[in-house]
């Protein structure tokens, strides 16, 4: 027979190591986490890429057992996305090592996971002001609905996320900016 025994998943969870941060630490600069390394060695020469830092970004808010160098590198990963959303909400993709952008701000899924983590980070950030300026990443990138339906959806993730920790007249907004990013033809 195979499967766990009644009673006994439970304890076999306990038993589960938390997970250590060291690969990734490893891989984070002052700028952001590298998009690729070999083993755990980073390849500086590809640089950086939204997504990734959008999704390392959703890694160490969520831990539940903030240290210092979670906080610093959500700290970095939220500076490089405020960084990559330009002033008319459009986002840039890709940075080289030296710190420059190499492709020109557009919409495409790192935009929307862009939005997608400034929105959970502005809920469940360790800090106040990472919260803000979470908060104040997502209302930028707001400016600008999504040409993909799956684009939408990875933004729509993170309104949803606001909506649930909101008052009632800032749901009614976020629910409002969800469906802009589902339904672009509704707003």
């Amino acid at each position: 027979m195979t499967g766990v025994e009644p009673g006994r998943g439970t304890a076999a969870l306990e038993q589960v190591e938390p997970p250590r941060y060291h690969h990734l630490q490893r891989l984070t600069d002052r700028i952001g986490v590298f998009e690729h390394a070999r083993y755990d060695v980073p390849r500086t020469s590809h640089g950086y890429c939204v997504d990734d830092v959008a999704r390392a970004l959703l890694v160490t808010v969520h831990e539940p057992e903030q240290t210092d160098p979670l906080r610093r590198m959500s700290s970095t990963y939220l500076r490089f996305l405020q960084r990559a959303i330009d002033p008319t909400g459009l986002a840039h993709n890709r940075m080289a090592a030296n710190g420059m952008w190499t492709d020109e701000p557009a919409m495409g899924d790192w935009w929307g996971r862009a939005v997608w983590e400034s929105g959970v980070s502005s809920i469940h950030a360790a800090d106040a002001s990472t919260r803000r300026t979470a908060r104040a990443v997502l209302r930028r990138a707001a400016r600008r609905a999504p040409i993909a339906l799956h684009t939408g959806a990875f933004a729509a993730l993170g309104a949803g996320a606001v909506l649930l920790a909101e008052s009632t007249s800032a749901a009614l907004a976020t629910w409002q900016l969800a469906r802009r990013f589902l339904l672009p033809s509704a707003a």
